[in-house]
């Protein structure tokens, strides 16, 4: 529900559940995977520290073994490094990850980072190939429908209005009968009519 409330910009609502989740996760058992899942968001809402907490838990619970814990843990160290102003550190973390367990959260992660470096072509790539990776699940579903619309906004920026239509009209698609008020989903749109807008007037 974390995720859906942010999509829509229900930032209250949003810290309600995390604070729920929180509390389930010092209460009972937590698996690496979905502590990585809820630390992210809380990365993403700007609470570093609970973060971090939660990456001492992960780090604790890590079974060296299994690809799955080490994966979750490089995850949140990527985001904090990220979210710290370390975008290398943050893409090495990323990258690792998802060698450890290749699936869509972790090339997310690794597009967004390549994204915020400026490193925009290293970054469609990545979101290319999340979209011909397509995994089951919200967590893994959820990167996949939202590559289109940041692949949309990296060509748009990168100049190329063709490839940017593509992929905000696909985006706008297949969400066609989403909640009205997602913000991505009405961002999408608005910068689909501006290009459309601007290449009628060529």
């Amino acid at each position: 529900m974390a995720g859906a409330y942010r999509m829509k910009g229900m930032e209250r609502e949003r810290a309600v559940q995390l604070r729920a989740a929180d509390q389930l996760a010092r209460e009972g058992y937590m698996p690496p995977r979905w502590l990585a899942l809820l630390a992210q968001h809380h990365v993403r809402s700007g609470d570093l520290g609970a973060a971090a907490s939660l990456l001492d838990t992960i780090l604790a619970r890590t079974n060296q073994e299994q690809s799955e814990d080490r994966a979750a843990g490089e995850l949140v160290k990527g985001e904090l490094a990220l979210a710290r102003g370390d975008p290398e550190t943050a893409i090495e973390a990323f990258e690792l990850a998802y060698r450890f367990v290749p699936e869509n959260l972790f090339l997310e992660a690794a597009a967004r980072a390549y994204a915020l470096n400026g490193a925009h072509e290293y970054a469609a790539s990545r979101y290319q190939q999340l979209l011909r990776e397509k995994s089951l699940g919200w967590e893994t579903q959820e990167p996949w429908l939202l590559a289109h619309y940041e692949l949309g906004k990296i060509y748009q920026q990168l100049g190329d209005a063709e490839k940017a239509v593509k992929f905000f009209r696909q985006f706008s698609d297949l969400w066609a009968q989403g909640d009205p008020d997602i913000s991505v989903l009405i961002a999408a749109r608005e910068r689909l009519k501006e290009l459309n807008s601007a290449r009628t007037l060529r």
